[in-house]
């Protein structure tokens, strides 16, 4: 029973929450990330605390882009794979 009301609420909150500053500096939508940056902080979209928050976001996403090992593959879904082929191994020796 708690579920349902609980649902209606995460619906309606897809329809009214902005998107995370973070997808949307992804996105290239670098303006509305400041100001959802802004709206959430309650500041200018101008303000020093706002424009080294961005660069902080933008500097993370750098950095896991970098960090790809292969085209298209990052090291998390890599660990995934060679972990998956250790489990394989075993299962034959057995």
């Amino acid at each position: 029973m708690k579920i349902v009301p609980s649902a209606g609420l995460v619906i309606a909150a897809l329809f009214v929450l902005p998107e995370s500053p973070r997808f949307l500096i992804k996105k290239g939508k670098i303006g509305q990330a400041r100001g959802v940056l802004a709206y959430v902080r309650h500041l200018n979209e101008g303000h020093e605390y706002i424009e080294g928050e961005m660069g902080e976001i933008q500097e993370a996403i750098e950095r896991e882009e970098s960090r790809e090992l292969l085209p298209g593959q990052k090291p998390s879904r890599l660990g995934i794979v060679v972990e998956g082929k250790q489990e394989s191994g075993r299962h034959q020796r057995h």
